[in-house]
């Protein structure tokens, strides 16, 4: 069902570009997540996840800290 999206942000990543995942709760966020990185890993490419929280919007640098 994903699989374009997937491709495309694998295609992304390997050209070296950053990738971000968004969208609302329940629309394949997590879905997405595990096959590009499942697939980058495959590859032996280094896989960084950030995840922001509202919480922290105040506190510089939350996400590269999680």
């Amino acid at each position: 069902m994903f699989e374009k999206i997937v491709d495309q942000a694998i295609d992304f990543a390997c050209r070296g570009y950053a990738v971000r995942i968004t969208g609302p709760a329940g629309s394949g966020k997590t879905t997405v997540f595990q096959g590009v990185t499942d697939e980058l890993q495959r590859r032996r490419l280094t896989v960084h996840r950030v995840t922001a929280l509202r919480t922290q919007t105040a506190v510089p640098f939350s996400g590269v800290l999680a």
